[in-house]
């Protein structure tokens, strides 16, 4: 049986949730569409409220491998994507505020209990589970301040279908973005933990990755 992951591994797991749902929305925003593999386990994220261990919420190792792979490429300057870093900066600020909310955090779980139990994880990327993230993400986390700009290509953002998905990729960036907290995550980790960051990534893509029959 694979090993349980350490508080920092659980921490640097979380934070690639997060890069990877933003990756995700901003893919939506750019070219109309997701990667689906990656966009399914980030939104299957959101409804596994009851999970056993951090990498649970994702399915696994696996369920991450975009993320992880994303975090370790942007931490050590390859092909920077200047908004990917942007947008992931705002939702950490996001959640910090929205941490705050006793009564937003209510009705945001309130509105989850009853997705997962029409929906649940396997089914969250389907178009009415999608539609009902992105109400959720829309009555909640949208009403706070910084608002998460995703740029994109106006003919795209037009298009309801592609509004929804990004704000639920958003809310499953929240969803991360929460456990990083939970876990003990902060912000200067990500200045001067940096090398350790990548370090520990990259041990989880390759424990990810010998998964893989």
């Amino acid at each position: 049986m694979d090993r349980a992951l350490d508080r920092f591994e659980a921490q640097t797991l979380a934070l690639a949730g997060v890069v990877q749902a933003v990756h995700q929305a901003l893919l939506v925003a750019r070219r109309g569409e997701a990667e689906p593999e990656p966009r399914d386990a980030s939104l299957a994220s959101i409804l596994r409220l009851s999970v056993d261990s951090p990498d649970a919420v994702y399915g696994g190792l696996g369920g991450v491998r975009s993320g992880l792979r994303l975090l370790v490429s942007q931490l050590r300057g390859e092909q920077r994507d200047a908004d990917l870093l942007r947008v992931a900066g705002t939702v950490l600020q996001v959640e910090r505020r929205y941490s705050r909310h006793d009564a937003m955090q209510g009705e945001l779980r309130r509105r989850l209990l009853t997705l997962a139990n029409l929906h649940g994880p396997d089914d969250a990327s389907s178009p009415e589970a999608v539609t009902g993230l992105a109400a959720a993400y829309l009555a909640t986390i949208s009403t706070l301040t910084p608002r998460v700009k995703i740029p994109g290509n106006p003919l795209i953002l037009k298009e309801p279908s592609n509004i929804a998905q990004i704000r639920a990729c958003l809310l499953a960036a929240l969803r991360s973005a929460s456990l990083w907290r939970q876990l003990g995550g902060k912000g200067w980790h990500l200045i001067l933990r940096r090398g350790r960051l990548v370090e520990t990534a990259q041990r989880l893509l390759g424990r990810s990755l010998a998964t893989v029959q």
